[in-house]
């Protein structure tokens, strides 16, 4: 006896190298969500390419079609640790006078490259920078739904 394709298909479980589409909401233990898929616009990636956090991207491992699961990442698995040595002190020039506490902003580097950092403090002399991304250490809650395997 035969089984279909649409059959398998719908049998399918994600494995490393497929790509899959899941909609998907991230909050933190607080309940404040970060973030989320578009009505329809979900997300796309292939399993295992390093396209998502790496907690993510294991979750979906093993999932079928239509599947709903929530799971908890910890930071080593999404953006790392919290590290006080990426707070910097700098001086603060005519660029940074209208800076506000809790911004982000783009960092331009001496090669080139730009970062992005939250403003932590501004005084009359300096400025007081974040450069750890604002999800480092903390530990994010996904729900997944799986929509497609590809």
């Amino acid at each position: 006896m035969e089984v279909s394709k649409e059959k398998k298909a719908k049998n399918k479980i994600v494995e490393i190298g497929d790509i899959v589409e899941i909609k998907y909401n991230g909050r933190l233990r607080d309940k404040t969500i970060f973030d989320q898929s578009e009505e329809n616009q979900p997300l796309r990636f292939e399993v295992g390419a390093e396209e998502v956090i790496k907690g993510l991207d294991n979750a979906v491992i093993g999932m079928e079609i239509g599947q709903e699961k929530e799971v908890e990442i910890p930071p080593q698995e999404a953006y790392g640790g919290y590290n006080p040595k990426k707070v910097k002190k700098i001086p603060k020039g005519p660029k940074e006078r209208n800076l506000k506490n809790n911004t982000i902003i783009d960092v331009k580097l001496k090669d080139g490259r730009s970062i992005l950092a939250t403003v932590l403090e501004v005084t009359s002399s300096h400025v007081l920078l974040d450069f750890n991304h604002p999800l480092a250490g903390k530990n994010l809650i996904f729900t997944i739904k799986l929509l497609e395997i590809k």
